[in-house]
């Protein structure tokens, strides 16, 4: 919960805090990617520490970072400060990732999936709530910056630390044995698949690269929603909402296959989500509808991010594969942001969709191809 209000309330923000810098959509494209960046170095910081140290020793350290980072987020006077306070905001939000995925994936094992779709959801709902927080917030601190809106935040941190401290020093995100290697099929029924390592590392690298890329693409539509509406005319009450609508899809499409993601399958789910969710995003450029084609955006991609992390868990490629296919992941979230930024600058905020709808259309290519040489594999 506290993860999901903090990472939906940028977006909101972002139009104050670019005024009381007086900066561009591009150096705003870069202040989106701090937090992405962050989060890379709180993934390859757990891929090394989680070896040392238990889980609930992490996951405290995680809330304690991100409350520092956010302290500097809200009171530093410094524009590159500020950039450099999100970035450690996002070395806890990676590391808190990393971790809480991970310690379901292990102990839930072949219900991981639904189970990650559920918690995953939760986060989705307190998304929701985060843009309306700060907004009332920040619309209640005449004569101080909006971004100060981000200081009862440092609370809710630092009591999600207290929580996970008192968690059993048995959760890990180290599975007990390796599990055998699943195939990313239509149906389980199609039965096992011999694979070299090395092709299983290569499906590893395809499904991180597609992480990527949605990613990407969930970075980009939280943060640059409210910019994209007001751009295309409408008020900041209708522009602010679309960022909640599309955390109430996230959530709900989380949410609403939690009863049958077992029985679809992570190939297909993925797919028909990521197909779906980029037409979807052609029609919000065309026709926003008051920000409810986010909405819609939010639901078909929802279900796309924990199955494929439940999937990644079930491949027994050691521990250390979640942290690099989240490592991937972020990557994508780094390098999106400024080239809509540069879209932005170049033909108008109003076009902001149409990066978006390509980098997830990226995702359900390299699922396409994850399927059909799943396939080719099985007729072999």
């Amino acid at each position: 919960m506290t993860m999901g209000l903090l990472v939906s309330t940028l977006g909101p923000l972002l139009p104050g805090i670019r005024a009381e810098f007086g900066v561009g959509p591009q150096d705003a494209g870069l202040l989106v990617s701090a937090v992405p960046l962050g989060c890379i170095a709180g993934t390859l910081i757990v891929l090394f520490l989680n070896r040392r140290f238990h889980a609930r020793v992490l996951l405290a350290a995680t809330g304690v970072t991100m409350a520092v980072g956010l302290v500097g987020a809200a009171t530093t006077p410094s524009w590159w400060l500020v950039c450099g306070s999100l970035v450690i905001v996002g070395m806890g939000y990676g590391a808190a990732t990393a971790l809480v995925n991970g310690v379901i994936a292990v102990a839930y094992g072949s219900r991981s999936a639904g189970l990650l779709n559920l918690l995953n959801g939760v986060f989705g709902v307190a998304a929701v709530v985060g843009p309306f927080v700060v907004s009332g917030l920040a619309g209640g601190l005449p004569g101080l910056p909006p971004r100060f809106a981000y200081l009862p935040y440092v609370l809710v941190a630092i009591f999600s630390a207290v929580l996970v401290s008192r968690l059993p020093t048995g959760f890990s995100t180290i599975p007990e044995g390796a599990a055998a290697p699943e195939v990313l099929a239509d149906s389980p029924s199609r039965g096992p698949v011999r694979n070299t390592q090395l092709q299983s590392y290569g499906r590893l690298a395809l499904v991180a690269a597609m992480l990527g890329s949605y990613v990407a693409t969930e970075v980009a539509a939280s943060s640059f929603a409210t910019t994209h509406l007001l751009a295309a005319g409408a008020d900041a009450g209708t522009a602010v909402r679309a960022t909640s609508l599309f955390y109430v899809g996230l959530a709900g499409g989380r949410l609403l296959v939690v009863p049958v993601a077992a029985r679809i399958g992570a190939g297909r789910l993925m797919l028909g989500c990521a197909g779906l969710a980029a037409g979807l995003l052609v029609v919000t450029w065309a026709l926003p509808l008051g920000g409810f084609t986010y909405l819609l955006v939010g639901a078909a991609m929802g279900p796309i991010f924990p199955t494929a992390l439940a999937w990644v868990s079930g491949q027994g490629l050691g521990r250390d594969a979640l942290p690099i296919a989240l490592t991937a992941a972020n990557i994508g979230g780094l390098i999106l942001p400024p080239i809509i930024g540069a879209v932005i600058g170049a033909v108008g905020a109003t076009a902001a969709p149409l990066p978006m709808a390509a980098s997830v259309a990226i995702s359900a290519l390299l699922i396409s191809y994850l399927l059909f040489s799943a396939r080719r594999s099985s007729v072999k």
